[in-house]
């Protein structure tokens, strides 16, 4: 052997790569999964109560109405509804008893209550630059569906 000549060195690893064309790919990937993840947990946490949100909106314009059910910790198992008004409910009780009314009929209508406890009804009127105005009604499922 040569003392000149040194040993060959042994080739060094190349550092782990990825292509920037499977990084995008990747992202893209991720960015489906996650709207497609949103989507289908949004459809199934809104479905059974989509009927009820639809009418109270096509009677109520601009109402934004919220519907919702479930047990919040050990309360009862719920069914809330929560909707923006015209007027404020808290002054103006004439009107909030009518609205109150056609909601009423609307749940009988469009919501099976079976499995709830309890109906929250809120009724919200936002004013500019104040604070929100707001009541809230409560009811069984039995005085909602005998409609008194």
């Amino acid at each position: 052997m040569n003392p000149e000549a040194a040993p060959p060195l042994a080739a060094s690893p190349r550092p782990w790569q990825i292509s920037g064309r499977w990084v995008v790919i990747g992202m893209f990937l991720m960015g489906v999964t996650a709207t497609a993840t949103i989507f289908v947990y949004w459809d199934l946490h809104t479905k059974p109560f989509r009927p009820l949100t639809e009418a109270i909106g096509r009677t109520f314009k601009n109402s934004l109405p919220k519907v919702e059910g479930g047990r919040h910790k050990k309360e009862p198992m719920t069914l809330r509804i929560a909707m923006r008004v015209p007027f404020p409910p808290d002054i103006n009780e004439q009107e909030a008893q009518e609205t109150l009314q056609t909601v009423r009929r609307l749940i009988r209508e469009h919501q099976d209550l079976t499995g709830y406890e309890r109906v929250r009804i809120y009724f919200f009127q936002m004013v500019p630059e104040e604070t929100a105005k707001s009541k809230l009604f409560e009811f069984t499922p039995a005085e909602i569906l005998s409609g008194e």
